[in-house]
């Protein structure tokens, strides 16, 4: 566990990169792109151009059309609540047109 996943897991805004689904092996492998792989730079500049999605988990969902469909979860703490909530911002990544967006449908 990294520092910062030990001082989020302290602030109680720890949320892992497993959700406990079983995914099926080519959902896995893409997840694992987006994540780390060639997918990433795609997924990152839709990351920062989004101040609220900054330290949050990317899970993919389904592929459908040749499109990734997934959501960026994270775990948020607010003044007035008290205990955590997740937050998900559910996105479409088009790999042939390089772009990733927001799902508004969803």
């Amino acid at each position: 566990m990294s520092p910062s996943d030990r001082a989020k897991k302290v602030c109680g805004v720890y949320l892992p990169e497993h959700d406990g689904r079983v995914l099926p092996p080519l959902l896995a492998w893409l997840q694992r792109e987006c994540r780390s792989g060639v997918l990433k730079p795609m997924v990152q500049e839709f990351i920062n151009g989004r101040q609220d999605l900054l330290d949050s988990v990317l899970f993919l969902d389904s592929i459908q059309d040749g499109l990734i469909k997934g959501h960026l979860a994270k775990l948020v703490r607010d003044h007035e609540s008290t205990s955590p909530f997740k937050t998900e911002t559910r996105f479409i990544l088009d790999p042939a047109a390089k772009t990733c967006v927001v799902d508004e449908l969803t």
